[in-house]
């Protein structure tokens, strides 16, 4: 009894208040319309009448009506998925993208395959059945076919791989149970913090945007919070054992050396990088340009030319200084001159200014080589004449002379070691020693002009390639002949060792460039590609990339890694000398400059000169 009075006034209560505050909304309203506030009116009913609705909305819900609601939900959520389409009718697109996931996961990191690999099924169920449901049958069947190999084997989605075959437009995916079920829950996948930071990387590329809605959409990721999580039972043994902290931390970095070791792997085994070029033209070059070469420090560049000079150019922004001497070797000084020596102080001011342009004159025939010493200090030159001249950089005057040779030298070559080689028509190559004007050993053996000369990567062995077809290795301790090269079918104007010793390239006029593997002495791979003859040639610092140019205007990069190897010995029919080997990696043409030159810089940067034809 006393429950019921207690809950009759309690009834009474609330409609007293209510009753109360519509009395004060009626005496502000009559207060505010005789003010002329209107639209008060109005905004207070509406007020009133939001918080009607709140109070409805309130009210607490049956389990009835809560389980009439959440079957009208369930039952247009497939629909509405199927409505919503990642693909805008693109299915090309959506191919293309889930190929290139595949490749990715595939062709991955291995620490990363294994929990990747889940993601390829639920990815491509749903990109499947958007593809039919959005009209596209064909597309959608070539889909499967091309990409339904990846789960043969796997027994637990074998059933929804043959309901899927069985499916051709959206009201088949509607009845069909599985499937609906499969659409209504989001796939759960787990991945390791780092496996998802790696595939967020890619899937946020601009080329990867359907892929990455589906990955939203449809899938739900997992990220464990502790990896030693324990799940703990009724009955389980309460057990501890010793676990030592070293062995831990040999397992976590064994773990990384693995994926770090993988990473070096993949850059190994793929393509190389190309390299910067740098090329320089020469205009005007009517005295007819035979040589080019840019010194070890890139500071110099020299060139020489058919009238016997020497010209000498700075690649640095500054101009080229000129230390003064005090004897000119084209004056005569007399005893009258010390008299006067009126113009000493002018004549010395005047070699101490800067030019652009440095001429070396003291050959009497063209110049047909010119090297730069290691030190970027002197440079030498061979000549018509049949002599090597040393020249100063810092006074730019000739300091020796090199008589022996009985014919004209074509070519030189310079070591570390303090000893220089050239050679000549006179069909022999003959070492040098700075400080002697004399040969200290001559190399005898071809039977045509000498046209290149090439020192080893270690200075103990020098290669000679001649107008007799035949490169020779020639040992410097005794002068012997030990390697003997056969396989070109003209003269041989180029040589290159590779930095790490093992290989030597050779070209010339028959437009072929042959890499010999000298431990052996035979052929290790012919490269087909230019059209004209090969001038010079030069490997990068680690002996995977080797640029060639010459009369074609062109520069070729090659790879020439041993994994590539491609042996071509014999010439296939039907093949032209212009169809390129398959490892050539890179061709860059110039507009009509032929290539005297070419070399790798330390860092990578490949530089070129030759003149305009």
């Amino acid at each position: 009894m006393c429950d019921v009075e207690r809950q009759i006034s309690r009834e009474e209560f609330y409609k007293m208040r209510r009753l109360k505050r519509e009395e004060i909304m009626t005496s502000v309203n009559h207060y505010l319309r005789r003010r002329k506030f209107d639209k008060s009116e109005t905004q207070a009913t509406s007020e009133e009448k939001v918080n009607r609705s709140k109070r409805l909305c309130c009210r607490e819900k049956s389990l009835t009506e809560l389980s009439v609601i959440s079957q009208m939900n369930s039952s247009s959520l497939t629909e509405n998925i199927l409505s919503f389409s990642s693909i805008s009718g693109d299915v090309t697109a959506c191919d293309q993208q889930f190929t290139k996931l595949k490749n990715f996961i595939l062709e991955g990191l291995e620490a990363y395959k294994i929990e990747l690999k889940s993601l390829l099924y639920p990815i491509f169920v749903h990109v499947y059945l958007e593809m039919l449901c959005n009209g596209h049958k064909m597309p959608a069947h070539k889909f499967y076919d091309r990409h339904s190999s990846l789960f043969k084997d796997d027994d637990l989605h074998k059933p929804v791989m043959r309901i899927l075959r069985k499916l051709d437009m959206k009201t088949d995916v509607l009845s069909c149970k599985d499937i609906t079920e499969f659409l209504d829950n989001r796939y759960h996948v787990n991945l390791s913090e780092d496996t998802l930071a790696y595939l967020l990387r890619y899937l946020k590329n601009e080329d990867n945007m359907i892929m990455f809605q589906i990955f939203n959409q449809f899938l739900k990721v997992v990220v464990p919070t502790c990896a030693s999580t324990v799940e703990l039972r009724e009955g389980s043994k309460n057990e501890l054992r010793e676990t030592d902290s070293k062995d831990i931390k040999d397992e976590c970095n064994n773990d990384n050396q693995t994926v770090l070791k993988q990473a070096i792997s993949k850059i190994r085994d793929g393509p190389p990088s190309i390299s910067s070029i740098c090329c320089y033209t020469f205009l005007n070059t009517s005295n007819g340009l035979y040589s080019v070469d840019v010194s070890s420090n890139n500071s110099l560049i020299s060139a020489g030319f058919e009238d016997s000079t020497i010209s000498l150019w700075s690649l640095d922004p500054d101009l080229i200084h000129t230390n003064p001497f005090l004897s000119n070797p084209a004056v005569i000084t007399l005893a009258v001159d010390h008299c006067t020596g009126s113009d000493d102080s002018n004549n010395l001011s005047q070699r101490k200014k800067d030019v652009e342009t440095i001429k070396l004159r003291g050959h009497n025939g063209a110049v047909y080589k010119t090297c730069f010493t290691p030190d970027s200090q002197y440079l030498l030159s061979a000549s018509l004449d049949n002599s090597v001249r040393l020249w100063d950089l810092s006074s730019h005057s000739n300091v020796v002379l090199y008589r022996g040779h009985s014919s004209a030298v074509w070519s030189l070559d310079t070591s570390g070691l303090g000893y220089f080689v050239s050679c000549s028509q006179d069909r022999t190559a003959k070492l040098w020693s700075y400080d002697r004007n004399y040969p200290i050993r001559s190399f005898i053996g071809h039977t045509y002009d000498v046209d290149v000369v090439k020192f080893h990567p270690n200075s103990n062995y020098v290669a000679t390639g001649s107008g007799d077809r035949t490169i020779r290795l020639w040992s410097l301790q005794d002068g012997r002949c030990v390697r003997l090269l056969q396989g070109h079918h003209s003269s041989i104007l180029s040589l290159a060792f590779s930095p790490n010793g093992q290989y030597l390239a050779s070209a010339g006029e028959d437009r072929r460039i042959k890499i010999w593997d000298l431990s052996s002495g035979t052929l290790f791979k012919e490269l087909q590609g230019h059209s004209d003859t090969v001038y010079s040639l030069n490997f990068n610092p680690d002996s995977t990339i080797l640029a060639s140019g010459g009369l074609d205007c062109c520069v070729r990069l090659w790879d020439v890694r041993k994994n590539r190897e491609v042996k071509s010995e014999l010439k296939p029919s039907g093949i032209s000398d212009n169809q390129s080997s398959p490892e050539l990696h890179g061709i860059f043409s110039t507009k009509s400059t032929s290539i005297l030159f070419l070399r790798f810089s330390k860092n990578n940067v490949l530089r070129v000169a030759g003149n305009i034809l």
